[in-house]
């Protein structure tokens, strides 16, 4: 479970939990309803992308003749 709060149910199910600390719901932040948790785990799902690329040897190019769009 990827996750900005530090308690619950869900946690403690969990069986491995990444905790991004980052203002989720409640808490002081100048961006409302969980918009900095959103941006944080955007980033770090952008990073591992990277990581993977990396480590399989692919540039965007190859990425991109992969991905596909939905229209």
């Amino acid at each position: 479970m990827i996750t900005g709060v530090e308690a619950g149910a869900a946690l403690d199910a969990a069986d491995l939990v990444l905790h991004l600390p980052a203002q989720t719901w409640d808490g002081p932040s100048r961006l409302p309803m969980g918009g900095q948790y959103e941006v944080a785990l955007w980033l770090f799902g952008e990073l591992v992308v990277e990581r993977l690329m990396e480590r399989d040897g692919l540039d965007a190019a190859a990425l991109a003749a992969r991905h596909g769009t939905i229209g």
